[in-house]
């Protein structure tokens, strides 16, 4: 456990100074908020880390690079981080016995909870699998083509690849290895601390909005302590994105805010939030009066090269390992830039084809709506005879039961803008239009946007969180701000955040047996399923517990567990039994190979 904590710590000091670094260079003022940096720090990291990925392996040198920089920032601009250093401090000593307790017991309970089996499927089907080629090469032309989410590349792994020099495990009771990846943890952390400060020096309005994102956000996250997954950090700041833009514009830079923005969609694709926010920030720069359009313009022009920096790396990577600008959309892929860059040096291309990159995608509006995955499924649309909706509605376990919470949550926010139309007038003349009635419509919008191009309550979830606080803050304007002398109860505001350290607690140690198997619909992960008390101790099989088996491409060697459908942490290069089988099979393609070098990539022939 000290290991553990020490880990943490240790992530949380180097994401603070990233963090507080941009606001010097910048030259704004330091957010009155301490832990805010450690929030801004996490996507800087990212960002670099992105850049690092497309230049090599992410390996020990580069973190020592990295704990470097920000031992050079402090000394560099100490004056800085005294003034800072001492705010957080204060804001420390500020907490109440009660706070401090909550504080120290999530922070435990997060790192036993991070140290447990995973919880999350995909840490066997490529989040460990990306991190060694992250770890080992780099950016390898055609990964993409041994598993489609290969190549995805996201900036969360990118963040975790620099933070994994080395490897804090432990053993299951079958022998199996237990990593212990905190990333997501510290995170969750961090955001706690923030909230906790937020919350208390808040305005009644702000209470309102924060405390219904904390009531959403802060369970969901407990299932991704065990893996970094992705989801995680695109839930988190798509909240953030939104908590800024909304009520605090003044607190976050343009630039910084764009970065965020870019950052979202780095981590994983469908992020139509933060994204929209962001061209709507840029929009409402060029709007400004004649007397401030320039100043407009140079704040867009400052912001268009941020985000030229964020997505490079991006672009490219994905344009390498996939042969697809905006993988896994098809878009951009028959362009002159992509056909080159995708060319490796053997004269093949690293593209995955495109009839297989199509069943990927329509693979993820599937599995948003049935688990079992079969050779027609990925082959052609299931013909049904109940409606889309009906299906997603009704589908069985906790996600049927998430769905009906997101389709209430959409629902809620249409009868709320309803009655936002008998107060259009109101809000015109208070300059209220485009945040109580605008910008509602904006997310309700990408709400039935998610759910037609996805269907995954997962890839939802964002969005729903966004509209979910500002769903409880038009509550309150509507119904509350009505009621003479009503303000958020001081008791409230000050230990609502209390309550997650208790519900992490029974989290951590409830067991579920109780569950149905139903609920847990682990058909496409493993055919023997999770144990029965699956939350606690899951199922978590790799890294020697079973022989490798091996396949011959050309030059070269290709492992698999013969037993598994995903491969887990398999020596690279990989390629899951199931992949196999899909690809060779199904589709008719083979590997191939560019070359007897891992490195040099590989790519798919028809037989």
């Amino acid at each position: 456990m000290i290991l553990e904590l020490l880990y943490f710590f240790l992530i949380l000091f180097v994401v603070y100074v990233y963090g507080i670094v941009p606001f010097v260079l910048l030259k704004k003022q330091l957010p009155i908020n301490p832990f805010t940096p450690m929030l801004i720090g996490f996507p800087i990291l990212g960002v670099l880390s992105q850049w690092f990925f497309v230049s090599g392996a992410i390996n020990f040198f580069v973190f020592i690079v990295v704990l470097v920089g920000a031992i050079v920032s402090i000394w560099r601009y100490s004056f800085y981080f005294q003034s800072h250093f001492a705010n957080l401090k204060n804001c420390l000593k500020s907490f109440s016995i009660q706070q401090k307790i909550a504080s120290v017991s999530l922070l435990f309970i997060i790192a036993y909870q991070s140290a447990l089996p995973t919880k999350i499927n995909d840490l066997g089907m490529y989040y460990l699998q990306t991190l060694q080629w992250m770890e080992k090469y780099g950016v390898v032309s055609g990964v993409g083509n041994l598993h489609p989410a290969l190549g995805l590349g996201s900036a969360w792994h990118s963040v975790l690849a620099l933070f994994d020099f080395i490897h804090i495990n432990r053993y299951g009771e079958n022998g199996e290895t237990i990593r212990f990846l905190g990333l997501n943890g510290s995170l969750v952390f961090s955001f706690f601390l923030f909230l906790l400060v937020e919350i208390k020096t808040s305005s009644s309005y702000t209470k309102w909005f924060l405390s219904a994102c904390a009531i959403f956000v802060l369970p969901i996250c407990f299932m991704y302590l065990t893996a970094p997954s992705p989801d995680l950090p695109v839930l988190f700041y798509t909240s953030l994105v939104l908590y800024w833009f909304f009520l605090e514009k003044d607190q976050i830079p343009l630039v910084l805010f764009v970065m965020l923005a870019c950052f979202v969609f780095a981590c994983k694709p469908p992020a139509l939030t933060a994204v929209a926010l962001c061209v709507w920030m840029l929009g409402k720069q060029l709007r400004l009066k004649k007397n401030l359009f320039l100043l407009g313009l140079k704040n867009v022009i400052y912001a268009a090269c941020m985000a030229l920096f964020c997505l490079a790396p991006v672009i490219y990577k994905n344009i390498i390992q996939t042969g697809y600008p905006l993988y896994p959309a098809p878009y951009g892929a028959e362009s002159k830039i992509s056909t080159s860059l995708s060319q490796s040096i053997y004269g093949s291309t690293a593209k995955i084809p495109a009839d297989w990159n199509e069943a990927y995608r329509k693979g993820v509006v599937t599995w948003g709506l049935n688990d079992s995955l079969t050779k027609e499924i990925f082959k052609s649309d299931t013909q049904v005879k109940k409606s889309r909706i009906q299906i997603w509605l009704t589908r069985p376990g906790y996600k049927g039961f998430m769905n009906k919470l997101l389709f209430l949550n959409a629902i809620l926010s249409l009868f709320l803008l309803c009655l936002g139309v008998f107060k259009l007038r109101e809000y015109y003349f208070n300059q209220q239009l485009e945040r109580n009635f605008v910008l509602p419509i904006l997310l309700v919008s990408i709400t039935f946007l998610d759910w037609y191009l996805l269907s995954q309550y997962r890839l939802m979830l964002p969005t729903a969180v966004g509209l979910f606080s500002l769903n409880s803050f038009l509550f309150y304007s509507f119904f509350f701000k009505q009621i003479n002398g009503f303000v958020f109860p001081k008791k409230v505001s000050a230990n609502l955040v209390l309550i997650f350290p208790l519900l992490y607690g029974l989290m951590a140690f409830m067991p579920m047996s109780a569950f149905k198997d139903s609920s847990r619909n682990k058909d496409i992960t493993q055919s023997s399923g999770f144990t029965p008390n699956y939350l606690l101790l899951p199922f978590g099989r790799y890294q020697g517990f079973e022989p490798i088996d091996s396949f011959q491409v050309d030059s070269q060697y290709v492992y698999f567990y013969p037993h598994q459908t995903y491969a887990w942490d398999c020596p690279i290069p990989a390629a899951s039994h199931g992949q196999q089988y899909y690809v060779q099979e199904v589709f008719q393609y083979k590997f191939r190979s560019n070359s007897s070098k891992t490195q040099d990539g590989f790519y798919l022939e028809k037989k």
